[in-house]
Formats: C-alpha cells, structure tokens, sequence
C-alpha cells in the first residue's frame, strides 16, 4: 500500500508537501461511534448500518481498463468500510465512460489516478481536480473562490513563495474536504 495522504498530490518526501496537516489514524472504534452518534445503527445485524430504514450503500466506480492495481485499491476500501458498517458496491467503466460520469457529476464515489509530467510540482494536478476555473478537465471535487485564487496565484510565484502556495492550498483543502486521497 501507499501512504495515506489528505489533500496533497505530494507524499512526504516531496518539498512540496505540508507537514502540518492533520495524518487520519486508522481507528475503527472511532469511525463506528461517530456513525452512531450521526444515527446510524446496525438493527438488524447483517453488519451494514441504517438511518431512517435506509442501509448505508455507496457505489464506487473506478477504471476498468487500466492497471490491476486500482481494482486491488477498490476491494481493500470496500473491506475496509465493510468493517465499519459501510456497505460499498465497486462498478468498473470503461476510461471515456467514467469521465462522463465525473463531467456529469453521476457518481457517489469515484476512484481517480493522475499520471503525467511533471511528477513532482503538484500545480497540474490541483488545477485538474480543485480549481472551479480551470479549463485544464472536469468539474472540482470542491468548489471554492479561496481555492481557486491561492491555485491562480501559482502561476506567477516561484521559490520558497510557491512552497507556502501549495501549503496554502492544501490546508484550505484540509479544511473544506469532501474526499480523501487514500493512496500515493
């Protein structure tokens, strides 16, 4: 497995990551009380939690064409949220059909990777998956004018400025997430 990052393209050994960002333990007693505390119960034991009759489902959709690895990634995070009480169900589609999926917001979860030059200066990768204003690909996993400035802003720093940018951003991302980046 990879490291378990939050909002950051870069891994530790990067200069661009920012090391004071809150490092999610794994803590399952954690996770399965805080669900019971947001009203989430197991009522009638098949180990899947429920809230208002409604069992806690999600879909996962991931590409099917690539490498195996993404399929391992998906079936380690469905046993993972299984223990939790989470049920994940994993749908593989074709790369062009699981773009139009993102584009169209069509989509519970969604299992992405980035390949592609340059590897190390993460400035591409927020542009693609944070920046509401980008023309660079799809629609952001969060929208936010704060964010969209501190990525704009990347543009024309350079040096140790551009190093306190990328913290920037990934604090702002830390603060506003609605996804995590499980693996790097």
């Amino acid at each position: 497995m990879g490291l378990l990052s939050r909002s950051r393209k870069n891994s530790i050994g990067s200069k661009f990551y920012n090391p004071s960002l809150h490092k999610p333990e794994y803590n399952l007693n954690k996770a399965r009380q805080l669900l019971t505390e947001a009203g989430f119960v197991d009522s009638n034991g098949d180990g899947i939690l429920e809230k208002n009759g409604k069992s806690f489902k999600c879909t996962l959709i991931i590409d099917s064409q690539r490498d195996e690895w993404k399929q391992v990634v998906a079936e380690l995070l469905q046993s993972q949220l299984k223990k939790a009480g989470i049920e994940i169900e994993i749908q593989s589609y074709e790369i062009g059909a699981l773009r139009e999926k993102w584009k169209a917001g069509d989509f519970e979860l969604i299992q992405q990777s980035a390949i592609g030059a340059p590897h190390d200066d993460p400035q591409m990768f927020f542009e693609v998956y944070f920046s509401s204003v980008s023309q660079l690909a799809y629609p952001p996993v969060i929208k936010d004018n704060k964010l969209d400035d501190l990525i704009a802003s990347l543009a024309s720093v350079t040096g140790q400025e551009r190093l306190n940018v990328y913290c920037q951003i990934q604090s702002r991302i830390e603060e506003l997430t609605a996804g995590i980046f499980i693996y790097h």
